[in-house]
């Protein structure tokens, strides 16, 4: 099992390959992409990736807010 720092690294590395996937207009499987980088499924990590995902447009907000650039 991993530790909780580890899954956050996974949960980072899933989210590249999501939005990589998405800049290239490449269909995306998101629990097929989690279970290839952990052997199986898990909660924690499909709940903060998809909590990511939701949030996205909210997120890139805010990192414009705070340092003036964008996309």
């Amino acid at each position: 099992m991993k530790t909780r720092s580890e899954l956050r690294e996974v949960i980072m590395k899933v989210l590249y390959q999501v939005f990589l996937y998405r800049k290239n207009k490449i269909d995306v499987n998101l629990e097929s992409i989690i279970n290839e980088q952990l052997d199986g499924e898990d909660k924690f990590v499909s709940s903060l990736v998809n909590g990511v995902i939701s949030k996205k447009v909210e997120i890139d907000e805010e990192i414009v807010f705070h340092d003036g650039t964008s996309n």
